[in-house]
């Protein structure tokens, strides 16, 4: 039990660090540093795949309502994100990340620390 209040408090940092990057790569991405951003931006979906990895090797009951549809609405909107680098759309970009990607990873990263804030405390 113990490794795993160790991983929440893992998982709860990282995504902190998640919302950090993104919002430091949205101010990039308005001043035109796409091709810079592209890098962090991979940083970033490792991150994810890191904290999606962690979840699941967790028991079920300690994961509670974090569910597999809120990671998988972040994982789209990832996806949506990687579009607009692809076709290096500046505009696509933003829209992707303020108002698709944000959004849900905030609220993916509240479901989070709801559930594993009583671990946590202890």
């Amino acid at each position: 039990m113990e490794n795993q209040i160790v991983v929440m408090k893992n998982i709860v940092e990282l995504s902190e660090t998640m919302v950090e990057g993104l919002q430091h790569l949205q101010s990039e991405v308005e001043n035109g540093n796409l091709d810079e951003t592209m890098y962090l931006f991979e940083d970033f979906i490792q991150a994810f795949a890191s904290i999606e990895n962690a979840m699941n090797s967790m028991d079920d009951e300690l994961k509670g309502d974090i569910t597999e549809v809120k990671m998988d609405n972040v994982k789209e909107n990832i996806e949506h994100v990687v579009q607009g680098y692809e076709k290096n759309d500046q505009n696509l970009l933003l829209e992707n990340m303020q108002h698709h990607l944000e959004p849900t990873l905030l609220e993916w990263k509240k479901q989070m620390e709801k559930q594993f804030h009583p671990y946590i405390l202890n």
